[in-house]
């Protein structure tokens, strides 16, 4: 997954928690560079976009390997997997600034259908697959990593992961942090919730999950 945009919700939120500034031609820039997207219709949400080659043959496999394609392809298209979760394909453009504090950094796909979508995006999107464990709060749960050529492309957890039981299944959207404490509290200041207070996990980081004045999700990450 290569891009988030936001559907509906409050955009000044963003550029006040992050430092994003939301232009007229749909984006969220920093510096000049762009992070993120706002504009699609619906929500309020947050979607995760993975950019493609070619939307049509995309979507085709899609539909060939039991996902759903919810409106016919353009230069981008809204899918689900077999298991619900809803994500975009899509030509051109990518952010311009990712794996840095206040930007994009991670995919998450949290699902009770978890060796089906190993199974699904591989097909899909020719990605690998690497299976490693990983220490949350509760319990020590299974996770695969998802490599497009050597590059990470998101993640995989069964329902019960961090923010607890998938239902439905989704995507979720991650900000690299400077300090998620400190990220968190600021989010409540401006009228967001701390929908999950922040905490460790070993050798990946501190993590929080937080939802916008509208109500849409997002999680943020501070690197070991």
């Amino acid at each position: 997954m290569y891009w988030m945009d936001l559907s509906g919700g409050d955009l000044t939120f963003y550029r006040d928690l992050l430092g994003w500034h939301p232009a007229d031609d749909g984006v969220f820039t920093v510096d000049g560079q762009v992070v993120a997207g706002h504009g699609a219709a619906g929500g309020p949400g947050w979607n995760l976009h993975a950019v493609v080659d070619d939307v049509a043959a995309t979507c085709a496999a899609v539909s060939r390997h039991g996902g759903t394609v919810v409106a016919e392809p353009g230069s981008s298209a809204v899918v689900t997997d077999p298991a619900g979760a809803t994500f975009v394909v899509r030509e051109g453009r990518v952010a311009d600034l990712v794996n840095k504090p206040m930007a994009f950094s991670w995919a998450e796909l949290c699902t009770p259908e978890f060796a089906g979508a190993r199974s699904f995006y591989s097909a899909v999107f020719g990605w690998g697959l690497v299976d490693i464990t990983m220490e949350m709060p509760a319990a020590t749960v299974d996770y695969t990593v998802f490599l497009a050529g050597t590059a990470e492309a998101g993640g995989v957890m069964p329902a019960e992961g961090a923010f607890g039981p998938a239902t439905p299944p989704y995507w979720l959207a991650y900000v690299e942090a400077a300090d998620t404490d400190k990220l968190a509290a600021h989010t409540a200041e401006l009228g967001g919730t701390v929908v999950v207070e922040p905490f460790d996990v070993p050798r990946i980081g501190r993590i929080a999950l937080l939802a916008g004045r509208s109500g849409e999700t997002f999680a943020v990450m501070q690197m070991p």
